[in-house]
């Protein structure tokens, strides 16, 4: 699969979201090798802050159980932190920006296009600066996220490790 024909797949996604989520296109990065090792990564943003929206962006709208299993994994812990970050909120509540007009305020994608892949390689970015109250917050969340995905010792010294580094 060529990596035209793959923008193709990514822009048709885009246009068929309603307006309030389409998505504003930020950078484009682009690899200056041969074209069989160049990749392609396109920056889009929407305004619009929740799980489901980020688990709409990550499978361009697809079904979950349709979507393979490093994919599934990937959404599992994505949703795991995301209830770290955010407790209590379910997922489709919009959760508010507490600097809305800021460029880089909403989530953020990396959609990364290579040749010979039929789809684009899916990266957000959680503006947790602009949805948190405060570095604490954000920082017990990654604490409590490493402890329980298999990385305990950062998990348990994370905050300690971030306290020294500041």
């Amino acid at each position: 699969m060529n990596i035209l024909s793959v923008w193709q797949k990514l822009l048709s996604f885009f246009t068929s979201l309603p307006v309030e989520l389409t998505p504003k296109l930020y950078f484009i990065c682009v690899d200056c090798l041969l074209p069989r090792q160049n990749r392609i990564k396109i920056y889009a943003r929407t305004a619009v802050v929740s799980l489901s929206t980020l688990k709409r962006f990550f499978l361009f709208g697809k079904p979950e159980d349709t979507v393979s299993a490093v994919t599934q994994k990937a959404l599992t812990e994505i949703s795991h932190l995301w209830n770290l970050l955010f407790p209590g909120v379910n997922e489709e509540t919009q959760l508010p920006s507490l600097h809305p007009a800021h460029a880089t305020a909403g989530l953020v994608f990396n959609y990364k296009f290579h040749s010979g892949k039929a789809e684009p390689i899916p990266k957000v970015y959680i503006p947790v600066q602009f949805m948190c109250q405060s570095d604490a917050q954000i920082a017990q969340a990654l604490g409590d996220f490493y402890k329980t995905t298999g990385l305990q010792r950062i998990g348990k010294n994370y905050e300690r490790y971030l306290g020294d580094a500041l």
